[in-house]
């Protein structure tokens, strides 16, 4: 099994629902990877390598010969979902569910992650690498720029609530979120973003 493999089956699977409380997409993103001989670990040392950011895309020579997963290495409310070692190879993944666009809620697309955006509208599934959105490719510092956008835009609405109200109790806090406008499940922009993930897993 190589990486390859896990793309085209993720990329083929049809749509399911992704809620707080019934997580289908996830499962079955999870029961796709051990499909393919890929089984859980529960090995603290070798979770500790898989969650260094640092590995993300790599290979690690002390993980070849493993065929391993971690689920919710983070906690279930920080991505990714799951983190794949394919014979030493790491990969990050992060599950999206909607009905035809993403919501980035507090967080956006990460240059490294993996993403499998199930779409209800569409029927299917669309995997892109985080470096491959628009948001990316126009911005090459994005992430330290957003990240100082957030601050600077905290620190003006703290001081504009405090101006604009009376209080000792109650302050304003400003919760992050990207609204994506990107047509993800249209077909031609599916299959480029297959395309181009593709590419890049090929030339790892």
């Amino acid at each position: 099994m190589n990486t390859i493999d896990l793309l085209k089956k993720l990329y083929d699977l049809n749509f399911t629902t992704n809620t707080f409380a019934d997580k289908k997409h996830e499962n079955l993103v999870k029961e796709t990877i051990k499909s393919l001989g890929i089984t859980e670990t529960k090995d603290n040392e070798i979770i500790k390598i898989l969650k260094d950011v640092k590995n993300k895309n790599k290979s690690v020579s002390k993980l070849v010969g493993n065929f391993i997963f971690v689920e919710q290495p983070f906690g279930s409310q920080k991505s990714p979902d799951f983190i794949v070692c394919n014979d030493g190879f790491i990969l990050w993944i992060e599950c999206k569910s909607g009905k035809n666009k993403i919501t980035w809620n507090t967080g956006y697309p990460t240059r490294d992650t993996l993403y499998v955006f199930s779409c209800k509208k569409k029927d299917t599934t669309t995997i892109f690498l985080g470096s491959l959105t628009e948001i990316w490719e126009n911005n090459e510092n994005f992430e330290k720029d957003y990240n100082d956008f957030d601050k600077e835009m905290k620190k003006i609405t703290k001081k504009l609530f405090g101006d604009k109200f009376k209080t000792k109790n109650f302050d304003f806090y400003m919760r992050r979120m990207l609204n994506d406008k990107t047509k993800y499940s249209n077909t031609d922009v599916r299959e480029d973003f297959y395309k181009k993930t593709l590419e890049v897993f090929s030339n790892f």
